[in-house]
């Protein structure tokens, strides 16, 4: 595990595009899913599937009504 730190940071190799070839970043990406999966995990186990669905209607709601001029 790579205790949280984007392996991008200060990364020489850096280029447009490396994402999709750099196992480093690759294996960061895949260990930072696997823990939004266990966290949406414990929540649903606690909150109940309503959790979701309510903060995913909440957050439609909230985008539809944000306004983008400045």
């Amino acid at each position: 595990m790579n205790d949280g730190k984007i392996p991008c940071k200060g990364c020489d190799k850096r280029e447009i595009g490396c994402h999709s070839t750099c196992k480093d970043y690759i294996s960061f990406k895949e260990e930072a899913e696997a823990l939004r999966e266990k966290i949406r995990f414990e929540k649903d186990k606690n909150y109940g599937s309503s959790y979701f669905s309510t903060r995913k209607e909440l957050t439609r709601k909230l985008n539809r009504n944000k306004n983008y001029s400045v």
